[in-house]
């Protein structure tokens, strides 16, 4: 269910995306980069220092094709790591765990929310957000990655 924000949107717009590796462990709906190792590869972000690519569709274990989100008219949900505002640069602004459903390892995976700028250090955002979403909400995010 959702929060007493009023977006009644549930859907998802998603163009084809992008056919890469896993180079770790992924979990589904996590924004990733491309790796340092391997041909393709990508793995989740840690950080809003880090360039995003997009967004993994799925789950996936290392070394499995995964699909990732790319590409300026796709709009994918994504769960809240914080409070949203509608407009906001969203990158990673945290962590969480759980068990991998493929791998049946505990992951540490990163959580989606606005980007904060001001610490002088290079940010990265991964697009903007349409709608207000509380912690655990889905909300819908453009995927645009650039600097800020």
């Amino acid at each position: 269910m959702a929060s007493v924000y009023p977006s009644g949107q549930w859907g998802s717009v998603v163009e084809p995306g992008l056919p890469c590796f896993a180079a770790s462990d992924i979990w589904a709906g996590t924004i990733v980069r491309v790796a340092s190792s391997g041909d393709w590869a990508v793995q989740m972000v840690a950080t809003t220092t880090e360039q995003p690519l997009g967004i993994a569709r799925d789950y996936a274990v290392a070394g499995e094709a995964v699909d990732v989100i790319v590409g300026d008219h796709s709009v994918p949900r994504l769960a809240a790591g914080a409070s949203v505002t509608r407009m906001s640069e969203i990158h990673v602004t945290g962590t969480s765990s759980g068990v991998h459903p493929k791998s049946g390892v505990t992951v540490t995976y990163p959580v989606a929310g606005p980007v904060i700028p001001g610490s002088g250090t290079p940010l990265w955002t991964v697009g903007q957000a349409f709608e207000f979403a509380a912690i655990n909400d889905r909300f819908a995010v453009r995927i645009k990655p650039r600097a800020l």
